[in-house]
């Protein structure tokens, strides 16, 4: 395990103040690692203990908000969700909505309104855009660093 910081010196407020407390990048691993078991495990517990509670308050549930009085004036309040997902790895969605389309008149408006195709980038593709083509797209697209991932792996034997 290595503890320098590989010279690195344009740390974040938040990561200098980290270091200040922690003193060296080996002994900030070493409490994220800790850090992140104790949550993985804190977060599965979380979630059984959300489901029991939602069974036992809410058996007979409807999709949304959901409530009910827990003594005191206090109220359990719980909104039941559910992923709606559409099939499409063999092109099973544009076949329905072309079936509906062809239902008539109302079928037609029916599936123009039904599924909102959202535009999603190809970063693959965009990685090999020539600059004119990429200028173009770049003035409606957002990049935001996202939060990175990290892992700890054993070594193998």
């Amino acid at each position: 395990m290595t503890n320098t910081t590989q010279g690195a010196t344009n740390y974040s407020p938040a990561t200098q103040q980290l270091l200040a407390q922690y003193w060296n990048a080996g002994a900030i691993l070493a409490a994220w690692n800790q850090a992140a078991t104790e949550l993985a495990k804190l977060v599965d517990h979380e979630r059984r203990l959300r489901t029991a509670v939602f069974e036992t308050h809410f058996p007979a549930h409807t999709e949304g908000v959901n409530r009910t009085d827990i003594g005191n004036g206090y109220q359990l309040k719980a909104t039941a969700k559910y992923n709606y997902n559409l099939k499409n790895k063999n092109g099973e969605t544009e076949m329905a909505i072309e079936a509906i389309a062809k239902l008539g008149e109302k079928g037609a408006f029916i599936a123009d309104r039904l599924i909102r195709w959202q535009p999603e980038l190809s970063v693959s593709e965009y990685r090999k855009l020539d600059d004119t083509i990429k200028k173009e797209i770049d003035k409606v697209l957002e990049i935001k660093p996202g939060m990175p991932a990290l892992e700890i792996e054993a070594p193998k034997s």
